[in-house]
């Protein structure tokens, strides 16, 4: 019960919290998110993600923090714990985050969870496009920096049926345009995968039994 009502009001604290916040805006289908017309769009997005993944991990906006609240990495957020928690990794079993499945909570929680990593990632978008030095350029990514939403994929589309995995979520690395003066990097694809800087696997028999064994991909 104790668990129940803690997630009941990290839920109703998240949802109170984006009523004023954000702006409505669409998320798209990552097809048409990816495609020409949206390349700045997706520009931000790509940047915006990569830096939320290699922000600290003591930082509450990093991946590794924001990935702790529905499973791996097994950290609590910003302090919020139950008894169930414990700080070493080999000692997991009655701790796997805050996330709720097999519940009524399940589609609340979620919706909730997704407000939060768009407001990170809208805040970390605003923060890069004040870099560009161009004043038009700034302007026009700090607009687009207010409607960055995660995009969705349609694994029962037409499209899904013949070619498969979009071709951004398989690339290893992908080229964006960053400030100051929009100059092109190439950049670890952060849509492939996420690997941490530190150990979060439980010890297993055999090498490479382990899921999260080093380099700790996930």
């Amino acid at each position: 019960m104790k668990k129940s009502w803690f997630t009941i009001a990290l839920t109703v604290h998240f949802l109170l919290h984006s009523l004023t916040r954000a702006r409505v805006a669409p998320r798209l289908d990552i097809l048409e998110m990816f495609r020409p017309e949206n390349d700045k769009m997706s520009n931000l997005f790509l940047q915006a993600m990569d830096l939320m993944m290699n922000l600290p991990i003591e930082d509450h906006r990093s991946y590794y923090q924001i990935a702790g609240i529905h499973g791996v990495s097994f950290v609590p957020y910003r302090g919020s714990v139950n008894e169930s928690y414990s700080r070493d990794p080999s000692k997991l079993e009655g701790w796997a985050g805050y996330c709720q499945h097999g519940s009524v909570l399940f589609p609340t929680w979620h919706r909730a969870y997704m407000v939060l990593i768009e407001e990170t990632m809208i805040d970390l978008s605003k923060e890069i496009a004040t870099m560009y030095a161009n004043k038009s350029m700034r302007e026009e990514f700090q607009r687009i920096a207010q409607d960055i939403r995660f995009p969705f994929w349609d694994w029962s589309s037409q499209n899904t049926s013949e070619v498969g995995l979009p071709d951004i979520l398989v690339r290893e690395t992908v080229d964006v345009h960053v400030p100051p003066n929009g100059q092109v990097k190439t950049i670890l694809n952060p849509l492939q995968g996420f690997t941490t800087s530190v150990d979060i696997g439980k010890p297993m028999a055999c090498k490479g039994c382990n899921p999260y064994d080093s380099p700790y991909e996930v």
